[in-house]
């Protein structure tokens, strides 16, 4: 993606929301690290993406806009 795209495409996320530019969550598994505790999860919630993926030790933020897939 070129410079001037990027910036298309802050300015109309920016314009969409307001001035307020919007993530969304995704979790992220590790199968070295201790899950949930840090970042206050559920005890239920730990290995939701199954135990061969590891446990959920991070939560990261992603831009997302309509109209435009990202991938996950």
């Amino acid at each position: 993606m070129e410079a001037t795209e990027k910036i298309t495409l802050a300015s109309r996320a920016l314009e969409q929301g307001k001035g307020i530019l919007r993530f969304a969550p995704t979790w992220v598994p590790r199968s070295f690290c201790v899950p949930g505790r840090r970042i206050k999860l559920h005890p239920d919630d730990y290995y939701v993406l199954g135990g061969e993926r590891g446990g959920i030790d991070e939560r990261w933020f992603f831009f997302d806009y309509a109209g435009k897939k990202t991938a996950r």
